[in-house]
């Protein structure tokens, strides 16, 4: 259980009992003080719903029948090529927004010159973006 404070922080409920997760990201400071201090180096953690760093893995590295893998455009590390950003590491929450927003048609333009997101992302659910996101989320950046 969360709740976002008075300086719009999310930090954890200090109590028994165990809410849902449901279909959600939330991340949490692992050492709330920290955060609370403003460390710029802070860390945190984010929890998924069971299951969706197997599912973002297989749909990132062998890609489905109709899109082909993350790593053909954004390289096999995903770290960034001439024609795509690096996207290992960056923020779960950041990366499933970019990502619907792509779906919804919201993100287009100098964001995706070919549309190539675009019309890959209408094939996922909302919980396989999330699995995505999860995912690439979870690898290091550097």
């Amino acid at each position: 259980v969360s709740y976002v404070s008075k300086r719009f922080m999310r930090l954890a409920v200090k109590e028994d009992g165990m809410e849902p997760i449901g279909e959600r990201l939330v991340t949490l400071p692992i050492d709330e003080y920290r955060v609370k201090a403003r460390d710029p180096f802070a860390t945190f953690v984010t929890y998924v719903p069971r299951g969706s760093l197997e599912l973002g893995e297989t749909i990132v590295n062998k890609g489905t029948d109709q899109v082909a893998p993350c790593g053909s455009c954004h390289g096999q590390d995903l770290r960034g090529t001439v024609i795509a950003p690096l996207i290992a590491g960056q923020h779960a929450s950041y990366l499933r927004a970019q990502l619907r927003d792509y779906k919804s048609g919201v993100r287009r333009g100098d964001a995706d010159p070919g549309a190539v997101m675009a019309a890959n992302m209408k094939y996922f659910t909302d919980r396989e973006i999330l699995a995505i996101s999860a995912y690439i989320a979870s690898l290091p950046s550097r």
